[in-house]
């Protein structure tokens, strides 16, 4: 999984600093409709190419984004996989006292919903703190 978080990783820097810029081409956009120096022909041409531009851009931005999630929930996946796996073998390593003390629903639990809870963390939160990085240096370089 380690190769596919240092690409996501990769990905959502390169994304939300693309995306730091946006605002200054948006600034161009402004800037060319309200100009009065130059014609409407001009003005026309120049709205467009931003516009279209900005289009590609966003579209781009948008399937980056869904590529990352679904990268970093595979990820998830399988380490989560491996996880159960290792606890699973864990608990058939313990001697038969063990399972008297213990219910199979509790045992299940274990497998299921603490896993669980571990994959929703490692999926969305490590996206979400470079994310956070990334926008607080791009905030204090402006």
């Amino acid at each position: 999984e380690m190769p596919w978080i240092i690409v996501t990783v990769t990905l959502t820097l390169f994304m939300t600093s693309f995306e730091a810029y946006l605002p200054l081409v948006q600034k161009d956009l402004v800037d060319t409709v309200v100009a009065w120096d130059i014609g409407l022909e001009q003005k026309r041409e120049k709205t467009a190419q931003i516009c279209i531009f900005l289009l590609v851009t966003n579209l781009g931005l948008q399937a980056g984004h869904f590529l990352r999630v679904i990268v970093l929930a595979m990820a998830g996946e399988r380490a989560v996989s491996r996880l159960r796996l290792r606890t699973l073998k864990a608990i058939l390593r313990q001697d038969m006292a063990f399972f008297d003390e213990q219910t199979s629903g509790a045992l299940t639990s274990r497998l299921t919903s603490d896993a669980q809870m571990i994959q929703i963390a490692a999926a969305s939160g490590i996206g979400e703190f470079f994310i956070g990085i990334v926008k607080a240096g791009a905030a204090s370089a402006m």
